[in-house]
This record gives structure tokens, C-alpha cells and sequence, in this order.
């Protein structure tokens, strides 16, 4: 494998987010799911949850996650996905300090007074509706993003970039306490990485040799 190239995934790897994750509801359009894979991969963001209750797959992994639009980032990622909202959040709270939804209106905390350096997960609305009562109740607050123009709402991708954004920014100027656990993910992370690259190189050798 080339030097540069595992050099470029390790580095990659031991700079995941592990503490931070994203959760989409009820998403409409299968191609903003593979927008939002692929801006919290290039921010650093690892874990990316995919809550489907109103799924008509009775089997989750026949949803075809956003290939087109995740230009690959797919790979770099992790998503879970969930049918039931209640062991969605069972795995949220295990993991996660603070679950905050994303919401229109101004009754929740502004964005950028949410303090990243601690761990966080962001719950997003689909496309048309938002988040449903049923979610916004078993989160402990809200935050919104102000807006100054007319439109009365983000897409579910723009809102979720800007949301990955500011998580990146607070972080790259005050990067938060790395903790034991975190380390031992990210090294894990790295583990998966490689093994997934030798992987893809055998095959692709075993190829170009027949």
C-alpha cells in the first residue's frame, strides 16, 4: 500500500470525533443522508445515526445510502441504523452527554453558544416535517441556527453542515480533553481502516492477476 496513502488514514482516523454523533430522522431523500455522511466525515465526525420510523423496509440495510451523493465517505463512517426510536436512544445515551434537537423556532439555545468541548449528540428533522414531538421529547433541549433572510427553514443537509461546522471550528480553536476511551476508539477506527485498504488491495491485485 502506499506510504502516503496510510499515512493520510491514519491520521484520519486518530482525528475522529468519537464522543460527537449525528442523527438524522425519518430522512425523505435517501441523496441528503449521503450529503450529511459526507460533510461529517470531512469534519471529523465518525458516528452518524439513521432513525427510520416510518420506514416501509422491514430490513434496514436495503436502503441504499446515498452513494452518488456520499462520494465515498460511506467507508469512513459509521451508521446506525434504527427502526425503533426507543433503543436508538438507549445507544444515544450510553454514549453522549447531551442529546439536543434542531429546531425552527428560537426557543432553544443558539448554535453557536453550545459548548462542543463536551460531548454531544445533534438530532435533525426530516426534509418536510422536522422532528417529530415523539423524538424532541426524549432529548434534553433544543438549539437553533439563526437565520436572517426570508426563508422559513434549512435543508436537512445545509442545516446539518453548518450545525458539523461549528463543532469543527470551537474544536480546531479549543481542541477538547482527549480521554482514554477515545483513544482506544480511534485506535480501533485505525485498525478498521487498514484492514479495510489491505482488503481492497488484494482484491484488487487478485484482479488485475486474472
Amino acid at each position: 500500500m502506499n506510504p502516503s496513502r496510510i499515512e493520510r488514514v491514519t491520521k484520519a482516523a486518530n482525528s475522529r470525533w468519537v464522543d460527537i454523533g449525528i442523527v438524522v430522522e425519518n430522512v425523505q431523500d435517501i441523496r441528503n443522508l449521503g450529503a450529511v455522511i459526507r460533510t461529517c466525515e470531512a469534519f471529523g465526525i465518525y458516528h452518524i445515526y439513521a432513525l427510520f420510523t416510518n420506514s416501509e423496509f422491514e430490513d434496514l440495510t436495503e436502503i441504499k445510502l446515498g452513494k452518488r451523493s456520499s462520494m465515498g465517505a460511506r467507508q469512513w463512517v459509521k451508521v446506525h441504523l434504527y427502526k425503533d426510536r426507543q433503543k436508538c436512544f438507549s445507544a444515544l445515551r450510553i454514549k453522549y452527554k447531551n442529546i439536543l434537537a434542531s429546531i425552527l423556532s428560537n426557543d432553544g439555545r443558539l448554535l453557536h453558544d453550545l459548548n462542543f468541548s463536551e460531548s454531544f449528540a445533534l438530532v435533525f428533522g426530516n426534509e418536510s416535517l422536522g422532528i417529530t414531538r415523539e423524538t424532541l421529547d426524549l432529548c434534553d433541549g433544543s438549539f437553533y441556527i439563526p437565520m436572517m433572510g426570508l426563508s422559513e427553514s434549512l435543508n436537512l443537509s445545509n442545516a446539518c453542515s453548518i450545525s458539523v461546522y461549528e463543532i469543527f471550528r470551537q474544536r480546531l480553536l479549543s481542541p477538547p480533553t482527549i480521554t482514554e476511551d477515545m483513544k482506544i476508539e480511534r485506535s480501533q477506527i485505525e485498525a478498521e481502516y487498514l484492514y479495510n485498504m489491505q482488503r481492497k488491495n488484494r482484491i484488487r491485485t487478485s484482479k488485475i492477476s486474472s
